[in-house]
């Protein structure tokens, strides 16, 4: 049975409550149910002398406790109690000082709407169906991942993932213009010889364009062209359209998701070529990783830059871009996202898998073994469930394909290949170039074990009713065999030390930050760090 979509928001921002000890959950422990409370649940005492509580669980190896589902009570000790209305009434109530608390609580209640949209995919499992169902889990525990702010409930059932999505087209004069290394990306478009054609999202140009670039439009800079012409099926980014053939075209797009602003600035698509090129690189010179993963082609962009790239480090120009990828040819394979295995959908689309723990013991292997294939080079991908991409055949992972590459992140004393040589903001704060091997492992650690792989373990326990440990299990034998055979004795140990040996890691708190300071004004998502124990310490 499929959630509801207040049930879906609920786990994401409960649990992310816990994980992060905020209002004093990380120290929370189960109790005995009273009269007329769910249970075994968690209790908390509220100011005002009422306490607010709901069904919980132990939480297995990274935090204490985690929802389990059904109400979310609040009233008097020995009164009747009511339900919470939802998620915004729940973080009024928890977090009543917070700074950004009535924008989160905003945020939560459109992600409740948006859920409610975008429900489970029906049919047998599909790339497009794949694209569908990460929509879910797109972000693993981030409570507003689901929210599309921007957009009401009719704009994302007209350009929601699996809509088809018309593409209009403006000019940009040619010396306004700055493309990538790749191929120019050819459009069958009329513009002006003094242009260069540059497809836009219809929303964008309907409600973002005319504003951010009314000087260029009224100079002539900026012209308006066709509309309507090609169109292409919005996959779980929204942003990102599949043309077919194994053709994608990223665009700008005008809202806010995870709390950032969904743009393209040129320095991020110059950072993604350069990062690609870090990976190819890697690959050429490492052919039993190139067995286990290939990289998405996505050098053919254009983008709006002022003459003399004054502009590079603004956000305005991240507004006006596009950008060609071009996948790896698939052999037949089913390829869907990682994040769709986080999905609800073990008892629908993704039953035809097979064997959940056989599916599950594949696809972490060779997560793993690309993760730290890569580590040992000084080199790591962003390995969420978004950006990497599964090839599955009979349920079982063939081969990884990465997408997305503007957060290619590297150690330079252990890069086996030349630096990317990124241009980054003077004086600006930056997760790129790390000065230490452990904190290019702390982000595997955070992105690619605890969010790509704990969301997936995240459904299994839900659909299996098996705990975490026998999943974070899989993944320790895993990383044990993938860090002995590193061939390295100073990589080998460091790896092993920070995975296996150290007593907590790292783990990437949203919520909190979210709380905080609310939606970034730029690219980057509210995040920060805390820290949990070490989950593979906790299972043998």
């Amino acid at each position: 049975m499929t959630p509801s979509a207040t049930t879906l928001v609920l786990r994401d921002l409960l649990d992310a409550a816990v994980a992060e000890d905020l209002a004093g959950l990380g120290g929370a422990r189960l109790t005995p149910a009273p009269d007329g409370w769910p249970g075994p649940c968690v209790r908390l005492p509220l100011p005002d002398g009422r306490c607010v509580g709901w069904p919980a669980r132990p939480g297995g190896v990274l935090q204490a406790t985690r929802y389990v589902d059904g109400p979310v009570l609040v009233g008097v000790p020995g009164e009747p109690l009511r339900e919470v209305a939802g998620p915004a009434e729940l973080v009024d109530l928890l977090f009543p000082e917070a700074p950004a608390r009535e924008v989160v609580a905003r945020d939560l209640a459109t992600a409740v709407a948006h859920a409610e949209v975008a429900g489970p995919p029906a049919g047998a499992l599909s790339e497009g169906v794949g694209e569908q169902l990460a929509v879910a889990r797109g972000r693993p525990f981030h409570p507003t991942a689901r929210a599309v702010v921007g957009w009401g409930t009719d704009e994302l059932a007209r350009f929601g993932p699996g809509r088809l999505v018309d593409l209009d087209w403006v000019g940009v004069r040619r010396d306004h213009v700055r493309r990538g290394e790749g191929p120019a990306p050819r459009w069958d478009v009329e513009c002006p010889d003094t242009h260069v054609p540059v497809p836009v999202h219809p929303f964008d140009r309907e409600h973002v364009l005319p504003v951010a670039f009314a000087p260029e439009f009224a100079d002539g800079t900026v012209v308006a062209l066709a509309r309507g012409i090609g169109q292409g099926r919005a996959t779980a980014s929204l942003r990102t359209l599949d043309l077919g053939g194994g053709v994608h075209l990223k665009l700008p797009l005008g809202v806010t998701t995870l709390g950032s602003a969904r743009l393209l600035p040129a320095r991020s698509l110059d950072h993604a070529q350069r990062g690609q090129r870090v990976l190819r690189d890697v690959l050429d010179a490492d052919p039993d990783l190139a067995a286990r993963v290939a990289v998405a082609d996505e050098t053919s962009w254009v983008g709006f830059a002022r003459p003399g790239g004054g502009d590079e480090f603004h956000e305005r120009p991240g507004h006006l871009a596009a950008v060609v990828r071009r996948l790896p040819a698939g052999g037949g394979a089913v390829r869907v996202p990682l994040a769709a295995l986080a999905a609800p959908a073990w008892d629908g689309s993704l039953a035809e898998l097979g064997d959940p723990a056989a599916v599950f013991a594949a696809v972490a292997e060779a997560v793993v073994e690309v993760g730290i294939g890569f580590l040992r080079h000084g080199v790591l991908p962003e390995m969420h469930g978004q950006n990497v991409l599964l090839e599955l055949s009979d349920g079982r992972s063939v081969r990884l394909v990465l997408r997305d590459h503007d957060a290619v992140r590297v150690h330079p004393r252990w890069l086996s290949v030349p630096d990317p040589g990124y241009r980054l903001a003077p004086g600006g704060s930056q997760s790129l170039v790390l000065d230490t091997p452990g904190a290019l492992i702390g982000f595997f650690a955070t992105l690619g074990l605890q969010v790509g792989l704990g969301g997936v373990v995240d459904a299994l326990v839900r659909h299996t009713g098996t705990l975490e440990p026998r999943w974070w299990s899989v993944i320790r034998h895993a990383v044990e065999a993938s860090v002995e055979r590193t061939r390295s004795p100073v990589v080998r140990q460091t790896l092993h030390a920070a995975l296996l040996d150290a007593e907590s890691w790292p783990y990437r708190a949203v919520l909190g930050p979210l709380l905080k300071q609310g939606p970034s004004r730029g690219t980057s998502m509210p995040a920060g760090t805390t820290w949990v124990a070490n989950p593979l310490r906790a299972v043998p």
